[in-house]
């Protein structure tokens, strides 16, 4: 009789279980990761968030210099977060790791633009390009840049792409802004198209 009211409780707590875990609603967390490149990153990263009944909603990946940086923003419960940490925290000890809930962004009048930069590498562009983006009221969403040989030139090629929200009416003093930045470096800067993922 008392095993058999022990093993009606158990089921009772994990009815009990299920239920919250069905009800409850999931967090939007985002996670960064970054540490030496090695086999089998992703895989692991993936495994611990199916562990936890999580979800990837994006990602984005790269590799540079040599070590391997991940951020992605994944869906899981609030009850299984703290899992989730720990289980991350033991299979990336070598990795810096970071993790926070995040909120709904609000509704805006902006509109996703992408800027493309070419021309001779320099220290600074970056930071002015970014300055003026910033003082025009544009946002940034996502920044690549390269460095590459150029031995025809006699000088290293930078490149970058940008993606950028900002209000359209401001659209055209941005552009004039980060030609300024262009003339400064002798940069070839395209003029700023609608991202064809927005339209």
């Amino acid at each position: 009789m008392a095993l058999r009211a022990m093993n009606a409780r158990s089921l009772s707590r994990a009815i009990g279980q299920v239920r919250r875990m069905s009800t409850e609603k999931p967090s939007k967390v985002l996670v960064s990761l970054a540490g030496p490149d090695r086999v089998g990153v992703v895989k692991d990263f993936s495994s611990a968030l199916h562990k936890s009944h999580g979800n990837v909603e994006e990602s984005r990946m790269a590799q540079l210099g040599g070590e391997f940086a991940m951020i992605s923003l994944v869906t899981v419960r609030p009850s299984e977060l703290a899992d989730l940490r720990s289980e991350l925290k033991g299979i990336f000890s070598d990795f810096s790791l970071a993790m926070r809930e995040t909120t709904e962004s609000q509704p805006t009048r902006m509109k996703e633009y992408v800027l493309e930069v070419d021309g001779p590498d320099s220290i600074g562009i970056v930071a002015q390009i970014t300055q003026a983006l910033s003082k025009k009221g544009g946002s940034i969403k996502s920044l690549d840049t390269e460095t590459v040989p150029a031995p025809f030139a006699g000088f290293d090629l930078f490149r970058m792409k940008a993606i950028i929200d900002i209000e359209p009416e401001h659209l055209e003093e941005l552009q004039e802004a980060v030609e300024g930045v262009g003339d400064k470096f002798g940069l070839d800067i395209a003029s700023l198209v609608e991202s064809p993922t927005k339209k």
